[in-house]
């Protein structure tokens, strides 16, 4: 009978190791990251900041950042956007330059919070804390068409660890509303 009570320290030990922090890297779905084509009816320039190309772990007081990068994103930045505007908005972009300045995908897990007077729940209650804590993946692409700049957000919040699917789907949503954008950027006259 001794041996239940280590039984179920090395479950949660188990659970929380795994409903903890991010996936390392980002594969898209084939049905979403479409081949990239040798040629576009537009030219797309890359000039993000070096820093915005790389991935990187960052932290404080708030909790842990990942930033994911063209090591970590399969397709890399530029290739899968490329792709997704040459599907969805190719003739609308023919003869245009789009300059991307900005593409950053980052999760926020922010640190558990203990509430000064609360007693200390222990391992279990930490644990069940740190499943329960809302994650943050949070995606911005922004460029210029010609001389109209172009703008897309998307974020989304999740419960245990941030899975490849949670920022694929954030990312498909924020490419769409990049794409609507860049449309409307390259209708200026």
């Amino acid at each position: 009978m001794r041996s239940l009570p280590v039984y179920a320290v090395a479950a949660v030990l188990s659970l929380n190791l795994v409903a903890c922090g991010s996936t390392a890297s980002v594969k898209l779905n084939p049905k979403i990251a479409a081949a990239i084509p040798d040629k576009t009816s537009f030219v797309l320039v890359d000039a993000r900041p070096a820093d915005e190309r790389v991935s990187s772990m960052s932290g404080g007081s708030y909790g842990e950042t990942r930033t994911y990068g063209d090591d970590t994103l399969v397709p890399p930045v530029p290739d899968l956007l490329k792709a997704w505007l040459h599907n969805n908005a190719s003739a609308d972009l023919a003869g245009k330059t789009i300059t991307l300045d900005k593409f950053t995908v980052n999760v926020l897990d922010p640190t558990i919070v203990t509430i000064q007077g609360m007693p200390d729940t222990g391992l279990v209650g930490r644990g069940f804390a740190e499943m329960m804590k809302d994650k943050l993946v949070y995606v911005r692409i922004s460029g210029k068409v010609g001389g109209e700049e172009f703008s897309a957000r998307e974020s989304a919040s999740f419960k245990a660890r941030v899975s490849e699917d949670n920022v694929q789907a954030t990312l498909v949503g924020a490419l769409d509303k990049a794409v609507a954008d860049i449309r409307r950027a390259a209708a200026v006259k």
